[in-house]
Order: structure tokens, then sequence, then C-alpha cells
């Protein structure tokens, strides 16, 4: 099976079985793939600059970061604001659910911000939440 664009992403701090299985609706709106190189600056008493990066051999090593607007309901909002500042599970929303190995990542769930009410009877909301690369780490 090839992988497909689905309406949600999955986010968890555990497993049951092999994929996370929080699911939260996304929209079209916020989606946003990150790209960024782990990469300090200086400059030296002479003015000249000094670059200092992370290398994967020859290459800068890349991470990609990702930012996501959900739609949301009481109960996600709650949970979700229980987990920032977790490292979690992540399975984005083009992905193929049996192809695990390939589509499942370790974030870090940074924060999330832009949290607002979308209903007159404050069942749905709208909010941007940012996860990082931690492709390394465990959780």
């Amino acid at each position: 099976m090839a992988a497909t664009v689905h309406d949600n992403i999955l986010l968890d701090t555990n497993l049951t079985g092999i994929i996370p299985t929080n699911a939260y609706d996304v929209s079209a709106e916020g989606l946003e793939d990150i790209y960024a190189a782990a990469v300090v600056t200086e400059r030296g008493i002479t003015g000249q600059l000094h670059v200092h990066r992370l290398m994967d051999g020859v290459d800068p090593d890349v991470f990609k970061d990702y930012s996501y607007v959900l739609i949301l309901t009481r109960a996600q909002l709650a949970d979700l604001v229980g987990d920032v500042g977790r490292t979690l599970y992540f399975m984005p929303n083009y992905r193929d659910d049996t192809d695990v190995a390939t589509y499942r990542f370790i974030v870090f769930f940074e924060s999330m911000t832009s949290i607002r009410n979308i209903d007159p009877f404050l069942q749905y909301y709208q909010a941007t939440i940012y996860l990082k690369d931690n492709r390394d780490g465990s959780v």
C-alpha cells in the first residue's frame, strides 16, 4: 500500500500496538513542514564570521520540524495541553499506516499557540502546534 493523505495526525505518549492511537483532525490551512539545520554562528574579534554546524558526512544534517493547525474537541484540547513539553510518537497526515517504520517519528512537542473557539457552543477549538524533530530521542 502507498502513502496517502489523511485528514488527521496521530500523536501519543505511548503506543498501543505499533502506532500512536490519538488522532487529531488537521486543518488544511495550517500545514507546514520546517526544514532546519543545526547551526551556530558567531563573529570573531576581527569581524570574521565563524559557522559551526552539525554535519552528516559532507552534508549539513537537516532536521524536519512540523507545524499544524488542529481542530479539537474540549477533551482533545485538554489532553494536548497536558502533552506540551513532552516527547511523543508521531505520524504525519501523509502516511502509510501499514509501513509504520517509515512514517512513525519521535518528536518533541514544543508549544501550542493561537487557541481559539470556532463554534458558539464551545465544543470545538482551533490550535496551532509545533513539533520538533527528535529522531535520536526516546519516549
